[in-house]
């Protein structure tokens, strides 16, 4: 089974992309500077833009060489998809929201124990599936609501 990157690759990525791009800076990042900030394997980093630029999490333009031994990106910058992975903006979809939601309480609490315990919440919820999991919340808000 393939190893999943998404929290501590291409998320933290994706933040660091965002941090340049909401600091005012004129300079997008390359692949150079992605792989100093995240502080991983250049081959990683390569790969992983080349997902998130396929996905449509980010642009950027490809100037590989023909001999050169590994791919190498300039121009880096979040689309409109990469935004909602982070948060800045909302998720379209409610299911989605949560998941990113409780994926970013993950990344932020110390607690084994209590990283544990999300982390079991998330996998539940996951399992259960979009349809159940957004049947239950709809319920929810409808009694918090009073309808």
């Amino acid at each position: 089974m393939a190893e999943n990157t998404w929290m501590d690759l291409e998320m933290p990525m994706l933040e660091e992309i965002e941090r340049a791009d909401s600091s005012g800076s004129q300079s997008a990042h390359d692949s150079g500077t992605l792989v100093d900030a995240i502080g991983t394997e250049a081959d990683r980093v390569d790969r992983a833009v080349e997902l998130l630029i396929e996905d449509d999490y980010v642009s950027g333009i490809d100037v590989t060489s023909v001999g050169d031994s590994r791919q190498q990106f300039i121009g880096i910058k979040l689309r409109p998809k990469g935004v909602r992975a982070i948060g800045r903006w909302p998720s379209a979809d409610p299911f989605e929201s949560l998941v990113g939601v409780l994926e970013q309480r993950i990344r932020e609490v110390d607690d084994p124990k209590e990283k544990e315990r999300l982390q079991g919440l998330l996998t539940s919820l996951k399992d259960v599936g979009k349809g159940v999991a957004t049947a239950i919340l709809t319920e929810l808000i409808k009694q918090q609501a009073g309808l």
